[in-house]
């Protein structure tokens, strides 16, 4: 996956994403329900907030294993970059209330930070693969101190880095789960900002091919569910999926699929209505 904007007319705060498994596995998705629910936050000026609820049921064919669970989450770009290095070291800024819990139990988890690897000079390389941070049996992280390392190796001025890119490394959420036996439940929640462009009042991506990472290649049993509140100007889909498959039940967008191995990604996003901007068009 590739996430790159720099930008000063749009705002990518953070996409949804599958839970992967970081080490070998051979748990497969049994079921999953993807709940997607957009507020109006008019309390923390965001403008569009997305509760992704999800619950998933995996299947365990052998013994009981111990598994290295993920959510990957790239950093903020263009107009989103917001605090300072440091701060948002402390995590993805914009993914909230994040919480994992499995077969009755909370989880912790971990944050790790996986640098864009840098093939020279204003010259990165975006895409997540766990095989890059996955090593010696755990999770690698990048510190502040080496961060700050690898920035001034490859700009002059560590502050244009800054000011045009934020900072070059993605997050991953990380958690230790214990698979036993049989069929497994994940129920697993977050809430995040939605991100804005210029024409679009807000925009939500969610990975979905990232579920193709399990054993099973992807979802037996796949429920999605879409509340976005006001329809107008509002447009989803997914690539693969058709038109006619995506049911509209009083205005909850609902889609249902058998063996889904994700070809494209969940998209969500809706037109500004701002007569200035349409003329433009």
């Amino acid at each position: 996956m590739t996430i790159v904007m720099t930008a000063n007319d749009g705002a990518f705060c953070s996409n949804g994403t599958h839970l992967i498994p970081i080490n070998d596995t051979v748990i497969s998705v049994q079921k999953e329900i993807l709940t997607i629910t957009r507020y109006d936050d008019t309390v923390s000026g965001y403008g569009s907030t997305f509760l992704v609820n999800v619950y998933y049921e995996f299947y365990n064919s052998g013994p009981a294993k111990d598994v290295i669970v993920g959510f990957e989450a790239p950093s903020p770009d263009g107009n989103a970059t917001v605090g300072s290095v440091e701060s948002m070291y402390e995590g993805q800024p914009y993914i909230n209330d994040f919480q994992v819990i499995m077969n009755g139990k909370n989880l912790p988890y971990q944050i790790a930070h996986v640098p864009y690897k840098a093939r020279g000079a204003y010259n990165f390389d975006y895409e997540m693969r766990s095989e890059d941070y996955y090593k010696n049996g755990k999770v690698q992280d990048i510190t502040l101190d080496e961060y700050y390392k690898m920035v001034n190796a490859n700009f002059e001025d560590p502050d244009e880095c800054w000011e045009f890119y934020g900072v070059l490394y993605y997050y991953v959420y990380h958690f230790d789960a214990h698979f036993e036996p049989g069929v497994n439940i994940i129920q697993h929640t977050y809430t995040t900002k939605g991100s804005e462009l210029v024409l679009m009042d807000y925009v939500f991506d969610y990975i979905l091919t990232a579920a193709n990472r399990w054993a099973n290649n992807g979802i037996d049993d796949f429920t999605l569910t879409l509340n976005l509140g006001d329809l107008t100007g509002a447009y989803y889909g997914i690539e693969g999926v058709g038109a006619e498959e995506w049911k509209n039940e009083d205005g909850t967008i609902i889609l249902r699929k058998k063996k889904f191995h994700p070809e494209g990604e969940l998209y969500i996003g809706k037109r500004s209505e701002d007569e200035e901007y349409d003329d433009e068009e």
